[in-house]
């Protein structure tokens, strides 16, 4: 199991960012399927990142919400934190439906545009 995102500006030295991976109920992101935490440091000037996933032993049934929380920025000590362009900014897949929310308890609002994250995944078959 691999994450693969693209990332059109990452201002920071680097940027540590959350995966989530959730159920959907009624088209919306739901209940959180990791659990641990999993956390992806992105350095500077990033432009792909694909995180191998193998060792978490991830087993996904149907169809998932792939999320990235931004949870922390490590600047450059010489530069002063006025001086960045705060964000990190992820390229848009013009098909298909985004969602984000303004904090953990916020409600999900849906975008016209979705980032490209995408996991690429292995079946497992039944061998009974």
């Amino acid at each position: 199991l691999k994450l693969h995102f693209k990332l059109f500006c990452q201002a920071f030295d680097t940027a540590i960012l959350r995966l989530h991976v959730r159920s959907i109920a009624q088209k919306k992101p739901a209940e959180e399927l990791l659990t641990s935490n999993i956390l992806i440091a992105v350095p500077k000037n990033t432009k792909e990142v694909d995180f191998d996933l193998s060792n978490y032993n991830i087993l996904l049934k149907g169809d998932v919400a792939v999320l990235l929380e931004w949870v922390k920025v490590v600047l450059n000590k010489d530069k002063p934190f006025d001086q960045y362009t705060a964000g990190v900014y992820f390229r848009v897949n013009k098909k298909g439906p985004g969602y984000f929310r303004l904090g953990s308890e916020m409600r999900w609002i849906r975008t016209g545009k979705s980032p490209c994250i995408y996991l690429t995944v292995q079946e497992l078959r039944d061998t009974l």
